[in-house]
């Protein structure tokens, strides 16, 4: 049996801006081995997704919606979030050291 899963990341008007297939694939692996690629992710489209202990340090995600993601426990150390979209996110235990929340919204995160 094939549990190959297609998962694609894409922006706010419906670009897709990465796309990884593998078993058991989930929105947090297809982002984790997009980070590790340093693909950018300018406006990518993340509402609500789960992204709990997600290792994404050094993410590119200016200008990303991430509106009530969960980001507990996630390393978001060095990552470029100017601009992003955090209403309702939720970051307890993440690890924002060296990030670049310029202009970023955090209402309610």
């Amino acid at each position: 049996m094939n549990n190959k899963i297609k998962i694609e990341i894409k922006n706010i008007v419906g670009k897709v801006l990465f796309e990884h297939e593998q078993e058991n694939n989930t929105i947090k692996k297809t982002l984790e081995e997009a980070v590790e690629r340093k693909i950018h992710f300018e406006g990518a489209n993340l509402e609500g997704a789960n992204l709990e202990e997600a290792n994404l340090k050094g993410a590119y995600l200016e200008g990303a919606n991430l509106e009530g993601a969960n980001l507990e426990g996630a390393n978001l150390e060095g990552a470029n979030l100017e601009e992003a979209n955090l209403k309702g996110a939720y970051l307890e235990g993440a690890n924002l050291e060296g990030a670049n929340l310029e202009g970023a919204n955090l209402e309610g995160a």
